[in-house]
């Protein structure tokens, strides 16, 4: 599993070496929310893309700033510094973080840009969900980035972010869910940070399930057997799967990504046998 999908490159290569296609089933959606210690400051600050962009450069220090003021009437901040928490590790909840950061801002995008793991301008690191967790609990003032689940898990502050039409929406699986719900290419190859949908939250992503389109040219399935358990497991999950994502700290995929899942399955063969099609005929979906 994948929060990056193929480049083209790595699709054409596939192609060549395999005879078939490389598909990408988008399986489930993760979310990244702004977390925060600020003593006295409950869950629920807003933060706009510029304003977290801003922040995470290093350009604003303190959280009486007046544009987070502006954002949070009412509130009366302190004159405390920001200490910016990020990932030390490379991790797919960073690629969200900052894919969403350079889709809001080009000067992110061309002093730093979005990867598993990039140069952070400033700030502390942490090894994973637990290390940034533990260093924005610990240090009054701090800002980081977990998944929502790992947040609530933990009982961590965190932020509401103003999407690209202008709503404030509050991190939850539904919103989560609804930044999906867009057109989608065939292919499911698209990065929606930011995305479009009007009540959708703007810092979320696909995982991807990475599958040959001739299952024989992976060397690891060695039969027929093991590439129908493959495509039923692969079925379970688009479908009756899905009814565990929130226990586990997902967020189900939109019926649009569902429907492009069952697309590129029924083209999944075995030395040209259309097994796809048929567990698909099978499980009454098509």
């Amino acid at each position: 599993m994948s929060e990056a999908f193929l480049s083209e490159e790595v699709m054409r290569d596939i192609e060549e070496s395999t005879g078939g296609r490389a598909f990408n089933l988008p399986i489930t959606l993760a979310d990244v929310v702004p977390t925060y210690n600020l003593p006295g400051i409950e869950t629920g600050l807003v933060f706009s893309g510029d304003l977290l962009v801003d922040i995470f450069l290093g350009k604003i220090t303190r959280w009486n700033d007046p544009r987070i003021a502006e954002l949070n009437p009412g509130i009366n901040f302190p004159n405390t510094a920001i200490t910016v928490v990020h990932w030390s590790d490379g991790s797919g909840t960073t690629n969200v973080w900052t894919r969403y950061l350079t889709r809001v801002s080009d000067e992110w995008r061309t002093r730093v840009g979005f990867a598993t793991s990039v140069n952070w301008p400033v700030g502390i690191g942490g090894n994973g969900n637990e290390g940034v967790a533990g260093a924005v609990i610990n240090t009054p003032g701090a800002i980081g980035y977990n998944s929502l689940t790992y947040a609530i898990l933990n009982n961590m502050k965190y932020g509401s972010v103003i999407n690209s039409s202008g709503n404030v929406i509050e991190p939850s699986f539904a919103a989560t869910t609804e930044a999906a719900n867009i057109e989608l290419p065939d292919d499911t190859r698209i990065l929606f940070t930011n995305t479009p949908a009007e009540f959708g939250y703007p810092i979320a992503g696909f995982a991807w399930m990475l599958v040959y389109e001739n299952l024989d040219q992976n060397n690891a399935i060695q039969n027929r057997r093991e590439a129908e358990e493959l495509i039923q497991f692969l079925i379970w999950t688009i479908t009756d799967g899905q009814e565990l994502s929130e226990t586990l700290g997902f967020a189900r995929i939109p019926q649009t990504a569902v429907e492009k899942n069952i697309e590129m399955i029924r083209e999944i063969k075995w030395r040209g046998e259309e097994i796809g099609l048929e567990l698909l005929q099978r499980n009454n979906l098509i």
